[in-house]
């Protein structure tokens, strides 16, 4: 025990030690802010509900609609309270919840529906401590965040101002300046008046420059909302890096198996060639056995098996709003009976060879069973036997398939896998053989 803390006993002194008071004052503050790690709840996001009791204020247009699309008429004024108010400005919004401070909003544009209701696009701010700052936060400043929706514009409360405060050319030299509040926007606070700096991203805890967005095009300027291009972006990015299905990722770039029904080929199968069927007017007394030759069954023929999965690589992944699931935009590899060779060139054909297509289609994700992985030979560190064997649904390709002129061609060099470069030992092992002229030797064969 250390000499400080024996002297500390509440026995033995009514008095507490001030250094004892400092130690237990800042394990009290790890376990205050590993509790509040623990316990952290995301804030809830600012929702106002849809009920015309949530009606507070008087609205009344001023002027005539900018436009009118479909169910919806455009303004660019209004009067809250005979208060005018236009289209940019910056108001003070009543929350659900009478005990929580007026929500700061942006008036992005407004409208009026068919069916009457008066309604305005707000992109929100914060306020200081709804931030990572917490209390030590200027009661004064606010934040833009990316959060944005469709409120009643009667729930408006009044206009207020919300400056932006630009930063000094020299503001690397403030930090040590006796006067910290020389850049002082605001000199009296009359509830009204807000400032902001930065854009914060909740997710991060972080603050960054207010960003910049350009419209689009096809957007009209009256009904242009920054927030929801980047909230889109965002959705978009998330949607076609990656998802997920049974604990496994799927990406672009990744090969899957397909249903054989998902894809189709442009190339027509042939059909197995023919058995020539035995006679059925054979001496029974020369031919005793004949009537066992009867049946087309071939032990060992796989003609009835089903068809193998198709294989693809992915190229993207979306998945559009609403209930519709998720598409996957793939590249098509052939096996050699997918090609105009037909099922004849699988027999003796590796298992896992395949070749590389520019054929696209578009699959429900549903129709994905599984992962596999496609490699280019020239690329493998080892043999293609090395790499089939070193584990399971592992596939090859030395050639590309051309469907429209039936040819094989060397693949592209965006086909191949500069991860899995290596130094061509797999190379020359089964070469194809005058590309692009195995069709018409194919078509002589045929003709003779």
């Amino acid at each position: 025990m250390l000499l400080c803390e024996w002297f500390c006993q509440p026995k033995a002194s009514p008095y507490r030690c001030p250094n004892m008071a400092v130690q237990d004052a800042d394990e009290n503050e790890e376990e205050d802010g590993l509790m509040d790690s623990q316990n952290f709840k995301p804030r809830p996001k600012r929702v106002t509900t849809p009920s015309k009791k949530k009606k507070r204020s008087d609205v009344e247009w001023v002027g005539d609609p900018i436009t009118i699309e479909e169910d919806r008429a455009y303004f660019s004024k209004v009067l809250i309270n005979k208060e005018e108010i236009s289209q940019g400005d910056c108001v003070l919004v009543y929350p659900d919840d009478p005990s929580k401070p007026v929500f700061i909003a942006k008036i992005v544009y407004m409208w009026q529906q068919e069916d009457g209701e008066q309604m305005f696009h707000a992109q929100w701010f914060l306020y200081g401590s709804e931030t990572v700052l917490g209390e030590s936060s200027d009661p004064l400043e606010v934040f833009q965040v990316d959060e944005c929706q469709d409120t009643f514009l009667a729930s408006i409360s009044c206009k207020c101002e919300v400056i932006r405060k630009q930063p000094s050319s020299d503001w690397f030299m403030i930090g040590g300046s006796p006067d910290f509040n020389s850049d002082k926007v605001i000199e009296v606070d009359d509830g009204k008046t807000f400032f902001y700096q930065f854009w914060y991203q909740e997710a991060l805890a972080r603050f960054e420059d207010p960003p910049v967005t350009a419209r689009p095009k096809g957007v009209p300027r009256y009904r242009f909302c920054d927030c929801c291009i980047r909230l889109d972006e965002k959705h978009l990015m998330e949607t076609h890096g990656s998802c997920f299905w049974k604990n496994v990722e799927y990406k672009t770039g990744d090969s899957v198996y397909l249903l054989p029904e998902s894809i189709s080929f442009n190339i027509k199968p042939k059909p197995p060639p023919k058995k020539i069927a035995a006679k059925k007017d054979l001496d029974e007394t020369e031919y005793p056995e004949a009537y066992r030759k009867k049946t087309d069954y071939v032990k060992g023929s796989n003609l009835e098996c089903p068809e193998p999965f198709r294989i693809a690589k992915i190229v993207s992944i979306t998945k559009r709003k609403g209930n519709e699931g998720i598409k996957l935009k793939v590249k098509k590899y052939y096996r050699p009976e997918n090609t105009h060779k037909g099922i004849t060139a699988s027999y003796q054909a590796d298992l896992n060879l395949l070749y590389y297509s520019d054929e696209e289609a578009v699959v429900d994700f549903a129709s994905v069973q599984g992962k596999c992985t496609v490699a280019y030979a020239d690329d493998l560190f080892e043999s293609v036997e090395s790499y089939s064997q070193g584990g399971p649904h592992r596939f090859y390709f030395r050639e590309a398939y051309k469907s429209s002129t039936k040819s094989f061609e060397d693949p592209p060099s965006s086909a191949r896998n500069t991860s899995l470069k290596g130094k061509g030992k797999a190379k020359g092992k089964g070469k194809g053989k005058a590309k692009g002229k195995v069709a018409e030797e194919e078509k002589h064969k045929e003709a003779g």
